[in-house]
């Protein structure tokens, strides 16, 4: 990062022995935020991860719930097949007498 043109010559004036001293802060603060971008990405990616493995838990127990309604679908679809059955065994097989 540069120093401010303005900031330098008000530096060079007033402390010239620190014009060195603030662009290497400058400097090694601009290294930092380099530095720090990665691991700002790296805890986006993390947090995103968090949300997607709660997502995907939320989709497993939706899962479930309609993989277990099914089943009971399929039983109620079963009893009421054998209802079915046995009205038509003792109404002669559907045909009228």
């Amino acid at each position: 990062m540069m120093m401010d043109p303005e900031l330098r010559q008000q530096l060079e004036q007033t402390y010239p022995e620190w014009v060195e001293s603030v662009e290497r802060l400058l400097e090694l603060h601009e290294r930092g935020q380099q530095t720090f971008k990665p691991l700002n990405k790296a805890e986006a990616l993390k947090e995103s991860d968090a949300r997607l493995y709660g997502s995907l838990q939320e989709l497993t127990e939706a899962q479930k719930k309609t993989d277990q309604q099914l089943r009971e679908l399929a039983e109620a679809q079963k009893r009421t097949e054998e209802s079915l059955r046995r009205f038509i065994d003792r109404t002669g097989n559907g045909h009228g007498s």
